[in-house]
Formats: C-alpha cells, sequence, structure tokens
C-alpha cells in the first residue's frame, strides 16, 4: 500500500510585534496639500507616498504645531 505521509510537528503561531512609530520632534508635511489629502483617503490609497511626504497628516508623528492652523494659512494664501 500506499506509504504513509511523514508527521510533522506543527509550528508555533508567529504573532508580528506590533509597529511602533516613535514620535518625531521635527514631524511636519513636507507638501502644503498633505491635510487635504489626508481628509480625502489618501493615507490609505497612496501610503507610499504620504508616509513619507505627510507623516503629520496621516498620523504617524506627533507635530509641534496644529495642523489646522497650517492648513488656515494655506487656505488664506492660496485665495
Amino acid at each position: 500500500g500506499p506509504a504513509a505521509p511523514p508527521t510533522v510537528a506543527p509550528l508555533p503561531p508567529v504573532t508580528a510585534a506590533p509597529i511602533q512609530i516613535a514620535p518625531q520632534e521635527t514631524c511636519f508635511n513636507e507638501n502644503e496639500c498633505c491635510a487635504v489629502w489626508a481628509a480625502k483617503g489618501e493615507c490609505a490609497r497612496n501610503t507610499g507616498y504620504m508616509t513619507e511626504w505627510c507623516a503629520a497628516s496621516c498620523g504617524l508623528c506627533r507635530p509641534q504645531y496644529r495642523l489646522a492652523d497650517g492648513l488656515f494659512w494655506i487656505e488664506i494664501w492660496a485665495i
């Protein structure tokens, strides 16, 4: 008859450690449109770009200023 398959001990489950993002003191957005893009869901849709250029708006670090204040001045400037 056919040979029985070899018995393999099950591996213990692998649990990934949660990714910890250290707050950066110099956290800011590299592009003035970051807050608008983040509000439109670009942090999830365009993760690579947004992580690098819009870390503050995507909540990846804690900026030293209020993002709303920066957006207010950008909107005033754009008028």
